[in-house]
């Protein structure tokens, strides 16, 4: 079972879409019925919560400054600093019971959303939606019970997403070009995890980590939707995994702020709390292919401390080398986590020489083109 340590006691109600951005080492993460949007900076300790009048479902970071939030009823521009509220598009406006979920931006800076039942009694009232970055909106899908587990492979070309009512992944095969999808197919379907789908993200080996809403775990499948692992975790409902690579990395992990959801008995003091953990490991040696694949990198590696003189270069890769970590968002705002640490995983490693937006896989790290 995976191991947590308490780092934000931020006490939120329903966790959902963490975003890791790169350029600040910064993770923000919303807490949909405590109506707060946070921010908190490992590497300081800072957290801010930012209240919102309207249920926020999901967010994205847009290129020039701010954030795309879309609220309960719609599409809105968000800045944190000062808490202006833009409106872009409303969204079922003639549903009331409706509200706006999981979403990401995809590696063109499109925002792609799902609204859902906001009272989950499994009545198909959501659909999904796509942002382009010239604020026009497309609906996409429809007759959803609750929207989730949007993200892309690493390549681009292929998009999933989920029904949490119909306890189903899709594949869809993604233009990139247009934005539109084709070739609809089951990924995963009914029981094929413990719990039901809830958000999810994509590593570099192309396998998508989902988190399973009332199970307990963590679910890896494979590209082509076998499971190839569980991890499991002390939390019942977990809603979203993110990968990120960071210099000292960790698990950032969050789940619903709810009593007896620990195993074995009530919930226990730390329930709500952000939890993530820091910790260097000496690392396994990376595979030759690797190695290989780890030249020169645009701008300066950010790693403390300087390299002992005449240190091989093998070994000054292996030292800079960040082993990859999830934050796995439960559906409480109450990040918790924990490395994952294998000679897989670290082979995982991005080649150095490519941009900033291409270096992590991660939709996350993508931004809204607008």
């Amino acid at each position: 079972m995976a191991d947590v340590e308490c780092v934000v006691d931020c006490r939120d109600e329903l966790g959902e879409s963490p975003v890791w951005c790169p350029a600040l080492e910064r993770f923000y993460w919303l807490d949909i019925k405590g109506r707060t949007i946070s921010r908190f900076t490992p590497e300081t300790g800072a957290h801010e919560a930012v209240p919102v009048g309207e249920q926020p479902g999901s967010l994205v970071l847009r290129e020039k400054g701010g954030m795309v939030v879309a609220f309960y009823g719609g599409f809105r521009f968000f800045d944190m600093e000062t808490g202006v509220v833009e409106t872009i598009h409303e969204v079922e406006a003639d549903t009331p019971a409706s509200r706006m979920n999981d979403g990401r931006c995809d590696r063109q800076g499109r925002f792609w959303a799902g609204s859902m039942d906001d009272a989950m009694t499994g009545r198909p009232l959501g659909a999904l939606y796509r942002l382009d970055a010239d604020l026009r909106l497309h609906k996409v899908e429809s007759g959803i019970v609750v929207s989730n587990s949007i993200a892309f492979s690493p390549d681009g070309g292929t998009m999933y997403f989920a029904d949490l009512g119909r306890d189903t992944i899709w594949a869809y095969d993604l233009d990139a070009a247009s934005g539109a999808l084709s070739n609809k197919r089951v990924f995963a379907g009914p029981g094929s995890a413990p719990g039901v789908p809830d958000g999810s993200t994509v590593d570099a080996e192309g396998y998508l980590w989902n988190a399973r809403w009332n199970g307990w775990c963590l679910a890896r499948f494979a590209p082509d939707g076998a499971l190839e692992r569980t991890v499991e975790l002390p939390f019942q409902q977990v809603t979203c995994p993110i990968d990120v690579r960071r210099p000292r990395p960790g698990h950032d992990l969050r789940h619903r702020r709810q009593g007896g959801l620990e195993r074995g008995g009530p919930r226990r003091p730390t329930a709500g709390r952000r939890r993530l953990r820091h910790r260097r490991h000496r690392l396994p040696r990376p595979p030759r292919a690797a190695l290989q694949g780890l030249t020169a990198r645009r701008g300066p590696l950010p790693v403390r401390g300087r390299q002992p003189a005449g240190i091989t270069r093998a070994a000054r890769i292996r030292s800079k080398i960040s082993t990859k970590f999830f934050s796995v968002s439960m559906a409480s705002v109450k990040p918790y986590c924990r490395r994952l640490v294998s000679s897989r995983m670290v082979s995982q490693v991005r080649p150095k020489f490519q941009s900033a937006k291409a270096q992590s896989p991660m939709s996350e790290n993508a931004v809204f083109l607008s």
